[in-house]
Parts: structure tokens; sequence; C-alpha cells
């Protein structure tokens, strides 16, 4: 698989559900390489790249193990970033429970503070 595609959603680019028959997957394919065809698209420079891609795109998706292989690298894409986002909400908790227990600890240490303020009674002053 060309590694540009590898980081690309093959099923969102064709516009297609995960569970996209074969007769589906070139129905889009047919659909998109029509708009995207280095004729149709003469000024365009990256028509032919694209059209290109969406070939392998095809071949990636109606070939059985190909699809398989891509399927499971979303998959494993997609519980990688699910575990970055359960990890990275665990750490902004434990940051903001810190935060939190700072904060009452100063309360806690300003009421102790006030508490034992001293103050003359002469002149009123605390120290």
């Amino acid at each position: 698989m060309d590694s540009d595609l590898k980081d690309l959603d093959l099923y969102r680019i064709l516009g297609i559900k995960r569970s996209a028959t074969k007769k589906e997957i070139k129905t889009a394919y047919r659909r998109k390489a029509l708009q995207c065809h280095p004729d149709k698209n003469p000024d365009n420079q990256n028509a032919a790249q694209v059209f290109l891609w969406l070939t392998e795109i095809l071949n990636i998706l109606t070939d059985t193990a190909a699809r398989l292989d891509y399927d499971k690298l979303l998959l494993a894409k997609s519980a990688a970033k699910l575990l970055k986002k359960e990890r990275d909400s665990d750490v902004a908790k434990l940051i903001n429970d810190i935060f939190k227990r700072t904060k009452h600890e100063r309360s806690v240490q300003r009421d102790t503070d006030k508490r034992s303020l001293k103050v003359c009674h002469v002149c009123k002053k605390k120290f």
C-alpha cells in the first residue's frame, strides 16, 4: 500500500460505508474517477496522482486479503486513538485533582494563618 494512502480513510474518500460490497465500491470508484480523471481536469497538476490513488484504493478494497489487512490497520488506529484519548483524560483528571488539592491546602493554610495572627492591643497591628 502506498505510504500516503495508509494514513487516509479509503472508505471516506470513496464516500462509502465500511460494509460496502464490491459492487458498491466499484460504483463509487467510477463516480470519483470520472470527477478526478486527468483528461477532465487538464488544469489540475495533481489530477493524475489522485486518479492513480483512486485506482490503488479500488485495488485494495476489492481484493479480499488486502481489504482485510486495511480494515485491521483501521481498527488498530481507532483503538490507539481511543487509548490515547482515555490516557489524556486520565492525565487531565489527575492534574485537575492536584490543582484542587493544592487550592484547598492553600485555603486551609490561609485560614490557619489568619487564626494564628497576633494583634497588638495597643496599636492594633497584626504580626
